[in-house]
């Protein structure tokens, strides 16, 4: 199974705000969800899409992945290549050191997630990739 994009109800969305990591500045009620990985990309809000220039705050992401919540935060970008277009995230990870071993799962769970939450809010396919700038454990 992939990750869907759902939408969370108050109880669902109650059940994760304990284990949440990182600001919460707005939690969305819409996430990825791949329930055959008991994993979910949830988004904590800020405003990604403004240059960091701008001193907005970036966006805040989490993945639950089983016990283990990655946090991620950061900008990205929309390019145009031969494809068309496709949306660049520059993010920073922060991992549990018990998923150490888990970091390049991670990152694709991470990059399939907002392909599907990007899809899902747009109403249409859309393409992401995503750079890791730093990728921190503790």
């Amino acid at each position: 199974m992939a990750f869907e994009y759902a939408e969370l109800d108050r109880n669902e969305l109650d059940q994760f705000k304990p284990l949440l990591r990182g600001p919460v500045l707005a939690l969305s009620d819409d996430c990825a969800r791949d329930r055959a990985r008991d994993a979910v990309l949830l988004d904590l809000g800020g405003k990604p899409d403004l240059a960091p220039e701008r001193d907005e705050p970036p966006g805040h992401y989490n993945l639950v992945l089983g016990q283990h919540v990655i946090a991620a935060a950061g900008y990205f970008t929309v390019e145009e290549d031969d494809e068309g277009f496709v949306t660049v995230f520059d993010l920073s990870l922060s991992v549990p050191a018990t998923a150490r071993t888990l970091v390049d799962e991670v990152k694709e769970m991470v990059q399939q997630g907002l392909t599907v939450l990007r899809s899902g809010r747009k109403g249409r396919a859309s393409r992401v990739r995503v750079n890791y700038d730093q990728i921190a454990y503790f």
